[in-house]
């Protein structure tokens, strides 16, 4: 299904009078999904070069801001069940990233596209804008969709099976929550994957992901034992070894939600898409 997604690029103004620019950041909205998402290079020693003068101290503070700024912005409109178009996507970047002045940051005006897959759109266009950065551009962060790959790709190269057997797209609903399962496999249960990733920058989006999953599960837990189901959570870790005390408490608030459930950490993956790739 064909979806629409917005998108503008933080841009520095080095020099108004020369026209110097050049971009700093991509800030993306999905609005089927709620989801808000800030990426940016995290080295900046191309431009430093380029620029002596121009501060990467002082530009990172604003690009990490940023970043937990679109993580806690996700986080709050999912849980709450209600979503940003109404608000306009330049009035968000206004209201709750930059002012419009005539400062040396600035977000260019809004782009708007349609996609079937909005992930690969957001890959896409940061490999666009910011490919130039080479080996210096944003981590390998481990998020819902590299989840999906991996998975995806030790079926079909590993255990030489079909991934797109597991789209089996589940919805369950009752009337106070919907949610939606793109991936299911069966064993005499229905087990419905739900990645979650909590590879994220603040401890606070960690804690709100993991009593999002637990209001989730314990909310549908009917219809999880009506369907003969078991929700299977693949997670993974934060990369930050102090958020790891937060990713521990969240999985451990995850597995006390009262439907029927299984945690199956990064380490773990392996043996259980063996598992899974049996009955493929």
């Amino acid at each position: 299904m064909k979806t629409t997604y917005c998108y503008s690029i933080l841009k520095y103004r080095h020099s108004l009078a020369l026209g110097e620019v050049f971009n700093l950041g991509l800030l993306f909205f999905h609005a089927e999904t709620q989801t808000v998402k800030f990426r940016y290079p995290h080295r900046l020693k191309r431009v430093s070069k380029l620029y002596p003068d121009f501060s990467i101290e002082f530009i990172n503070v604003y690009l990490r801001s940023f970043e937990r700024k679109a993580e806690k912005l996700s986080e709050h409109f999912n849980n709450n069940m209600f979503g940003l178009s109404d608000l306009g996507f330049m009035d968000l970047i206004h209201e709750q990233f930059l002012v419009e002045d005539d400062s040396a940051l600035y977000f260019d005006p809004v782009h708007v596209g349609i996609t079937d897959n909005h992930e690969f759109e957001l890959n896409s266009l940061f490999e666009t804008y910011f490919s130039s950065y080479g080996s210096e551009g944003q981590r390998g962060k481990k998020d819902e969709e590299f989840i999906k790959r991996s998975m995806f790709r030790e079926f079909r190269d590993k255990f030489h099976k079909d991934p797109e057997k597991l789209k089996v797209e589940t919805t369950l609903t009752n009337d106070r929550l919907s949610e939606k399962f793109e991936f299911c496999w069966k064993n005499g249960t229905h087990n419905l994957i739900a990645p979650v990733s909590f590879d994220l920058v603040e401890s606070s989006s960690i804690k709100e992901k993991g009593v999002r999953w637990f209001g989730t599960i314990t909310a549908l837990a009917n219809e999880i034992e009506k369907a003969e189901a078991k929700i299977d959570i693949l997670t993974i870790k934060p990369e930050g070894l102090e958020l790891i005390k937060e990713y521990d408490k969240a999985l451990k608030l995850i597995s006390s939600a009262a439907g029927n459930k299984q945690i199956i950490t990064e380490d773990e993956m392996p043996s259980y898409f063996q598992h899974v790739a049996d009955y493929l």
